[in-house]
């Protein structure tokens, strides 16, 4: 009988342990692929504004002699801080272009421990550019410091620099939004009364990941605890919760597809070109050709941006070729109030950036694509500034709202940094009708990288081969633009997945 006992008690030790090694090396598993998962996955917060435009540009004190240092201090408002990005420039770019000259950039903490040293010429940076510097493990609320020195360049005969390398500066006394990570700047161990002109991003993993893992792990537990007592008890029942517990991973799993298979350019195979067309005439961006679209079915809606004469967004292809469309001569840039004053050919609504929000939220199950024209780094940077500040009048809701449901047009790898430099976008398009063909392959795994679903190429472009390639990468391709119905068709029979048009609708 104590034979027995001694049995089964080490039989219930040996299952036990069995029981916690199993949980612990499932539960385990699925966490390290979860969090693999998520690190691919940083959310993206900014601090600062990033090529900010000036009335007048100051200049703090230049680096004479190799003794001379310029010294930002700053502290992190938050865990995660990835890139420090410094804005710098000559004050003499003549001698820059005939003797080149290289300064060295120290990260420091607050017990001056070298953190990063970097050397750095000017022909590694653009004059009036932003040098990058990567950051990892500052702590949040610690105080660290940016230095830099001058450590070659032309001399005069006395031997101090005739050229300076400097950062842009914010003066205290006219600039008031200096980032709030900025403490305060010293030359030669001076407080100054300015401050560096630095943009931080900063990388962490949303936190809303880290709730999922912990609710799923503390579910998988409970289930793996009931597991153990029912069987033990009763190993019908136990074969019974096993058995849902899988329905809910294919149930989940259903849940997952259905949302990819809500995706815009999953249900949308037209996209109305700039609003749509009406009788006949195309590129208005105008309110009756987007009701026009609307009500023939269209959900998708590519609109084009243009600035006014002072300085606003509005919904135009161009200013050119305007004779009978606006009423003025071509190249004519009308201020905001004056487009808003006139009718499209005597007829139809003009729209601005508001108006295309008011529409957004009106219209909750429509998209919009942009195509902003932009494409230069700093023009870009400047229009989403503008973009993003209109945004910030609407309550968070509507603005998630309409985030949600803007799919922005890249037209070169470096728009997606300036557009993400600014504010983030979940949907992208990249279009070629800037870039062209060229390295094909080599887009598509940036594409790829970057979570860029779609790509979009004139139609005459299109070739079997290239929609081939494209497919094989896991990406959908669109044309523009195309308004019979037939040669669409044949398209989309060829393997198109979407199509640019002004007037075909969803019936046809």
């Amino acid at each position: 009988m104590l034979y027995l006992k001694e049995k089964l008690s080490f039989k219930i030790i040996r299952y036990i342990i069995a029981w916690i090694i199993g949980g612990v090396i499932l539960i385990g598993g699925f966490d390290y692929l979860k969090w693999r998962s998520f690190q691919d996955d940083f959310s993206v917060s900014t601090s600062g504004i990033q090529y900010r435009n000036y009335d007048e540009y100051i200049w703090p004190k230049f680096l004479t002699t190799k003794e001379d240092v310029i010294t930002q201090y700053f502290s992190p408002i938050k865990n995660g801080l990835s890139e420090i990005r410094i804005r710098l420039a000559y004050n003499h770019t003549t001698l820059l272009e005939t003797y080149g000259a290289s300064i060295c950039i120290i990260l420091m903490d607050e017990k001056k421990n070298i953190l990063i040293k970097e050397e750095i010429s000017s022909d590694s940076i653009s004059n009036w550019r932003y040098y990058i510097l990567k950051t990892e493990n500052l702590k949040k609320g610690s105080m660290y410091s940016i230095s830099l020195m001058q450590t070659n360049g032309a001399k005069n005969e006395s031997g101090e620099y005739q050229l300076s390398y400097v950062p842009f500066i914010y003066d205290r006394q006219i600039i008031e939004d200096i980032p709030a990570e900025n403490r305060y700047c010293e030359y030669n161990g001076e407080k100054q009364d300015y401050e560096w002109d630095l943009y931080y991003v900063y990388q962490y993993i949303n936190k809303n990941n880290i709730q999922q893992l912990f609710i799923i792990n503390i579910i998988a537990a409970i289930c793996l605890i009931l597991f153990a007592i029912l069987f033990w008890y009763n190993k019908r029942k136990a074969i019974l919760l096993v058995s849902l517990c899988l329905a809910g991973i294919f149930l989940y799993r259903g849940i997952q597809i259905y949302r990819e298979n809500k995706l815009w350019y999953h249900q949308n195979i037209y996209i109305a070109h700039a609003m749509g067309g009406i009788d006949g005439i195309g590129y208005t961006n105008s309110l009756e050709a987007f009701e026009t679209a609307y009500q023939n079915g269209l959900r998708v809606f590519e609109v084009d941006f243009s600035m006014t004469s002072d300085n606003k967004i509005v919904l135009k292809h161009d200013w050119e070729n305007l004779s009978g469309m606006i009423g003025y001569e071509s190249g004519y840039i009308p201020t905001l109030e004056e487009y808003k004053s006139i009718k499209l050919y005597e007829k139809y609504t003009t729209l601005d950036i508001y108006d295309l929000f008011e529409l957004m939220l009106k219209y909750r199950d429509i998209y919009i694509v942009t195509d902003s024209k932009l494409a230069a780094y700093e023009e870009v940077v400047e229009q989403f500034n503008l973009l993003s500040s209109i945004l910030k009048n609407y309550n968070l809701s509507d603005q998630k709202h309409i985030l949600e449901h803007s799919i922005i047009q890249l037209y070169n790898d470096n728009m997606l940094n300036a557009v993400e430099s600014v504010i983030h976008f979940d949907n992208y398009i990249y279009t070629l009708y800037q870039r062209g063909l060229d390295d094909i392959e080599i887009l598509a795994d940036f594409c790829v990288k970057n979570k860029i679903p779609v790509i979009t190429m004139p139609y005459s472009w299109w070739t079997e081969e290239v929609n081939n390639l494209l497919h094989k990468k896991g990406l959908k391709v669109f044309l523009h633009t195309l308004n019979d119905s037939k040669e669409v068709q044949d398209y989309l029979n060829s393997g198109v997945d979407g199509i640019y048009t002004d007037f075909i609708t969803v019936s046809d």
